[in-house]
């Protein structure tokens, strides 16, 4: 279980008072609210926070600082009920039930207030008080999706957009910090899908599924160390309610894209239900273009390729969550997630085989039909025992998932014109299926508990990752043929076995803050190629060390360091070096001699909270060793070939400046600028792949309050021309629009967001080596506009099921 301590500040300079307990009358009300604030012995405590807010819509009133005799007193209250949250660094926070303020009965004295010592990891720094849009702890930064109106009619990836220091690319990979591939996680577990399914289901689940988007650039030991870039981790939202209660929500896209679904929570007594369920459909059409200029072969030649491809599909996704208290202190938990995904493919690619100037020697179209399946099933069983409340705690938790990833594609070649002369030849077919499975299966156990004055956690996973895929290709001469001119069949089996014993340590001393770990993982691999009998098995034993250190300059100032290791393992398609060609112009092979990479990252990161905005500046430095780079080569009869290769390092240093404004105003949003200096050195491949430049990013969110039920929001974000080992890459701009009018209060909603609204969702590159020059470009439409509805029933949701230890509080303070 992740130890966290809080640091907690009021944003607004307004809220915040002098040493000596008492605020700035706020009205001119007769209500006081009085108390005395003390540690489990006694020892009385100085500048905690304390907030009040209404009780009708959580918003902030005004707050203290407790003075050096740990007493606070709030006046100038008007009548009214209030709530009163009181916090500080090291300590468990307290909430308080509801405060009555009457004529009658002006003045409350809440007595004296014991808060519970938390010596855990760094401190919590918060960009608000109530539900802030940023939060910056200790290993990440957390994004409140409730202030991103695009999350109401959006996907996931429309909210991984909206994230400033995430970067989404056109084929929705989502990469960090100098564009590194990051590990997607679920709810704190690595997502069990990886590429193309991956990125179909954050494509069809819900943006109004994620309460919030936490980005860990330098992850401690307790989290798998898979990926160069870090850790996203997607927090589902599992709210639940005294009761019954639900929501309904509906999308309805110009480009057939819609999407149905609801949810259904229950909690009574002992047993805590939250379920859902949705269907979806999605059209996709894109258009690309290559020019490739064969470098060796005599004469010299040109292959132009001009495609478009359209898709359509309909899927349905679901999840739940079971909680049921067995004890006094212990729970037994199930939850699952479950998506599937059927789509129809249809594309044209129209050949031309050129001379040096350009004449048309060979054309040919390439048309094709295709289906394709995609499917997860996750589901997990889970028990936690609290020995004694944010002390002593032990969870264990298995979990397993099976996923299938199945293709059907058919081409169809018609040639016009050979040796610069017209043909009329019968067409060519190609018939190729593919049938791809996974698995897997993990169990984790943590437990932890203090110890020299600090919180030590001891964790364990076993886990077990397999892959198999069946590729049959068959080629006709025509439609006609019964037998297939040629026949390939290739496959494999891919079992990955992980065992990982971890363990962390930190503790708070004054304005200091540690946290060090180290995770110990034995891994082996087993691959079995079905062509030849060809097989190998590797194992890898590392250790992934961890630090983070903090020290808090003053309040609202917070100077951090962070080290981590990481590493990337190949999928098995990487290493597969039998993979049928549908298109003999290109072709891709696997590598079986492909080795992970390894990556140490180094950061400081220092946070300012001001009463008008916020500053976040976090350096950094990255050293890779056996960087994967896909690479390019061209033969003498035109055929390239792409392989994934080791290149021997990469090292990138850099910073990201990050502004923002609190989300209490009419005014929200921030900004992120990102520059680095990128270094890729690929001379064990070949002299020529060595990469040296300057690269930089930039994004921005703004909200504006137009009414207190009418939100508006712009989305930008911007990667210029980069460099990459063999050529370079255009740079893409992405925006983002969206409107949101509250209903009936909080029950109901309705959105309009308008994705890429200038239609600048743009993609060229140029590639090139001793054998070829390729230019490419290729664009989708991705200009859609959606309008969204959403219908809450029941009460409010109150709090969340199992919350992280940065929500978690002690007991409530009762009222007398």
């Amino acid at each position: 279980m992740r130890t966290v301590v809080f640091l907690w500040l009021i944003s607004a300079a307004t809220l915040i008072t002098p040493a000596g307990g008492a605020s700035q009358n706020v009205a001119a009300g007769p209500g006081r609210i009085a108390g005395l604030v003390q540690d489990e012995e006694g020892k009385l405590l100085a500048n905690v926070a304390i907030t009040i807010r209404s009780e009708a819509d959580s918003a902030i009133v005004t707050g203290a600082l407790t003075g050096e005799d740990g007493r606070f007193r709030v006046e100038g209250l008007a009548t009214g009920r209030y709530l009163l949250r009181v916090s500080l660094i090291g300590y468990l926070s307290r909430n308080s039930e509801v405060i009555e303020l009457t004529t009658a009965s002006a003045s409350k004295d809440l007595g004296a207030i014991a808060l519970a010592p938390q010596p855990v990891e760094l401190g919590r720094l918060e960009a608000t008080v109530e539900r802030p849009a940023v939060v910056v702890e200790a290993d990440r930064t957390i994004y409140n999706t409730k202030s991103m109106a695009v999350a109401e009619t959006g996907t996931a990836i429309d909210v991984l957009r909206a994230v400033p220091e995430l970067e989404v690319d056109v084929n929705d990979n989502v990469k960090l910090r100098g564009n590194q591939s990051v590990a997607l996680h679920l709810n704190g577990r690595p997502a069990p899908i990886r590429g193309e399914q991956l990125a179909n289901f954050l494509k069809q689940l819900p943006g109004n599924r994620i309460a919030r988007v936490e980005v860990m650039p330098n992850p401690s030991a307790r989290h798998d160390p898979e990926g160069m870039g870090g850790i996203v981790n997607l927090v589902l939202a599992d709210d639940l309610d005294l009761g019954l209660s639900g929501s309904l929500s509906a999308n309805a896209s110009t480009r057939n894209r819609q999407y149905l679904y609801g949810r259904l929570n229950y909690q009574k007594g002992r047993v805590t239900l939250f379920t859902g369920m949705g269907v979806n459909t999605y059209e996709n059409v894109s258009t690309t273009y290559d020019l490739r200029q064969n470098l060796i072969a005599q004469p010299l030649t040109m292959i132009e390729q001009n495609a478009r491809s359209s898709n359509e599909s309909f899927g349905w996704n679901g999840d739940w969550t079971v909680e049921v208290k067995v004890g006094e202190r212990a729970t037994v938990w199930s939850n699952a997630w479950m998506y599937s995904n059927g789509s129809d493919a249809n594309g044209l690619i129209e050949y031309g085989i050129l001379d040096e100037a350009r004449a048309v020697r060979d054309r040919y179209d390439r048309d094709n039909v295709s289906d394709y399946s995609y499917g997860n099933y996750n589901f997990g069983l889970g028990f936690k025992q609290v020995f004694q409340p944010q002390k002593e705690e032990f969870t264990i938790d298995g979990r397993f998932s099976n996923g299938s990833n199945d293709s059907h594609n058919r081409f169809a070649n018609l040639f016009h014109m050979l040796a610069g002369q017209p043909v009329e030849l019968p067409i060519e077919l190609t018939l190729n299926e593919i049938e791809a499975g996974s698995g897997d299966l993990s169990v984790q156990a943590d437990y932890y508990r203090p110890l020299l004055a600090g919180k030590l956690e001891l964790g364990y996973r076993a886990w077990k990752r397999d892959q198999d895929n069946d590729n049959l290709l068959r080629v006709f001469a025509d439609p006609d043929a019964v037998d297939p001119r040629e026949q390939r069949r290739s496959g494999y089996a891919y079992d990955e076995i992980f065992n990982s014993l971890y363990s962390t340590w930190g503790r708070t001393a004054g304005k200091f803050g540690v946290q060090v770990g180290v995770r110990a993982e034995l891994s082996r691999t087993d691959f079995a190629s079905r062509v030849g009998g060809a097989s190998f098995d590797r194992a890898y034993n590392t250790l992934f060390p961890s630090l983070n250190v903090s020290y808090t300059l003053k309040p609202g100032r917070t100077l951090r360091l962070l080290y981590s290791k990481r590493i990337s393992r190949p999928s098995a398609y990487y290493l597969d070096p039998y993979i049928p060609a549908t298109d003999p112009l290109n072709v891709s092979i696997g590598n079986p001699d492909l080795r992970p990479s390894y990556t140490q990252s180094i950061s400081m990161d220092f946070s300012w909270i001001g009463r008008r905005a916020t500053l976040r500046l976090a350096p950094y430095y990255r050293s890779s060793t056996d960087v994967w780079e896909r690479i390019r080569t061209v033969d003498t009869l035109g055929v390239a070939t792409n392989r994934w290769e080791n290149a021997a390092s990469a090292k990138a240093y850099g910073s990201n400046v990050t502004v923002g404004l609190p989300p209490t105003g009419r005014l929200s949003g921030s900004v992120n600028f990102s520059a680095y200096h990128d270094e890729r050195d690929g001379s064990n491949i070949s002299s020529a792949y060595r990469r040296d430049a300057w690269m930089w990013s930039f994004g921005a969110n703004v909200g504006v309050k137009v009414r207190p039920s009418l939100t508006t929001q712009v989305n930008a974000f911007h990667f210029p021309t980069q460099s990459i080992l063999q050529g370079r890459a255009s740079g893409y701009t992405y925006t983002s629009l969206s409107l949101r009018q509250q209903l009936w209060g909080t029950r109901g909603s309705v959105s309009l967001s308008i994705n890429d609204p200038l239609n600048l969702y743009k993609y060229t590159s140029s590639t090139r080596d001793p054998t070829y020059i390729q230019n490419s470009r290729s664009s989708y439409e991705s200009r859609v506009a959606t309008l969204g509805f959403t219908f809450n029933f029941g009460k409010p949701p109150q709090q969340q099921s199992r919350r992280s230890a940065a929500e978690q509080t002690g007991e409530t303070i009762r009222v007398r």
